[in-house]
């Protein structure tokens, strides 16, 4: 054998990244509440993130199995591992932040003097560039400046803790008891949903404490280590899926997705998280083994070249929508311009984010961030 590497890619779950962050920018357009034609249905049905958010972290944590690389054994090189999974995104998260700044600024400024609101955007630029804001569990932090950056933060304290166990991952010998890390993992995940939902109802700090159960690093990474369970049943598994199957699980996605905020009318969140990761589960470990026309169509040049924006999409879409939205407000050109002023509003923030994230790639003359891959010898 010769020590050449050899990659295959899992084009289709890369192509239903381009899906998943479509999902998400669609659930931020909350201006759309209040359209007399189709608020009520966008807040009952589309105002819902919930299962894009899981299957990027469960796809980092599937991800990171599939692949050969493995940090050593002392404390800086894992702490190396996480920022070579995140490095080719962090330019563009630093600019999405010099972007947002002057407008923190302006939001601080009518309560305090322009000095403490400079310091206090200047704090938040900080904490953010660290990439450790969100275990504060606090929103003041960790959606500061730029919103969305809550996830790379996130996701980043998740592959420093991924990288202390990934060796482990790597030593289930057998389905079976992949099968019993998968529902213990779900199991832990309920349970610290619930402990983190009775401490955000406890008000601490004057109710600050308030993003354990959806943002915080010490539940999200449960996450990842699914993700790679899943990732392990991968390798250990033959069968495939063909395009019944597909449209079977994508059916079941699609109505669980239009339906998700109507159960949370008469299911409990905490209980409605073990579906969820259900769901997210058969999604990603369904699309890696299919084979039919679903499968072939998330795998086609366009879908692979859209999943390389993926994640320069999700970062620069969310000042755009702020700043075209603000611009609105401000003009009063929804109550000029009626119903079309909301599709005018989308229409801009879809353009000028596309724009935005074209340039950037161009100028950076990058390739796609978090691709998912198997490596063979």
């Amino acid at each position: 054998m010769s020590g050449t590497k050899q990659t295959k890619r899992i084009p289709q779950l890369e192509g239903l990244r381009f899906i998943m962050c479509c999902i998400i920018i669609l659930s931020h357009f909350e201006f759309l509440s209040n359209s007399k034609i189709v608020g009520g249905g966008y807040t009952k049905y589309f105002h819902n993130a919930t299962m894009a958010v899981d299957y990027f972290f469960m796809l980092s944590g599937f991800g990171i199995c599939l692949s050969q690389k493995r940090p050593g054994k002392s404390c800086k090189s894992k702490i190396e591992f996480a920022k070579n999974k995140i490095k080719k995104i962090y330019p563009a998260y630093i600019v999405s932040l010099m972007v947002t700044l002057p407008c923190t600024y302006i939001e601080l400024r009518p309560y305090g003097s322009a000095i403490n609101a400079g310091l206090k955007s200047l704090t938040l630029l900080g904490a953010d560039a660290s990439l450790l804001q969100s275990v504060t569990g606090m929103t003041f932090f960790s959606h500061s400046l730029n919103g969305v950056c809550w996830f790379l933060s996130c996701i980043f304290v998740c592959y420093i803790v991924m990288a202390f166990v990934i060796k482990k991952i790597d030593n289930i010998r057998s389905k079976q008891e992949a099968d019993v890390c998968f529902l213990i993992s779900i199991i832990i995940v309920l349970l610290l949903s619930l402990a983190a939902s009775k401490i955000e109802q406890m008000n601490l700090s004057g109710g600050k404490i308030n993003d354990l159960w959806y943002g915080h690093p010490a539940i999200r990474w449960w996450y990842l280590l699914i993700g790679a369970i899943l990732g392990t049943l991968y390798k250990k598994t033959d069968i495939e899926f063909g395009t019944l199957t597909e449209v079977g699980i994508a059916s079941v996605a699609c109505v669980y997705f239009v339906v998700r905020n109507t159960l949370l009318e008469i299911m409990n969140q905490n209980f409605l998280r073990f579906f969820d990761l259900l769901l997210c589960s058969m999604v990603l470990f369904g699309f890696s083994k299919g084979t039919g026309f679903i499968s072939q169509a998330l795998s086609n040049k366009r879908m692979l070249w859209l999943s390389r924006t993926t994640m320069y999409l999700y970062l620069f879409h969310y000042p755009v929508r702020a700043l075209v939205d603000n611009f609105f407000v401000k003009i009063n050109a929804i109550s000029t311009l009626g119903e079309v002023g909301f599709i005018f509003e989308c229409f801009l923030i879809i353009a000028f984010t596309s724009f935005v994230v074209c340039l950037y790639m161009k100028i950076c003359n990058l390739k796609s961030c978090f691709v998912v891959k198997e490596d063979n010898k």
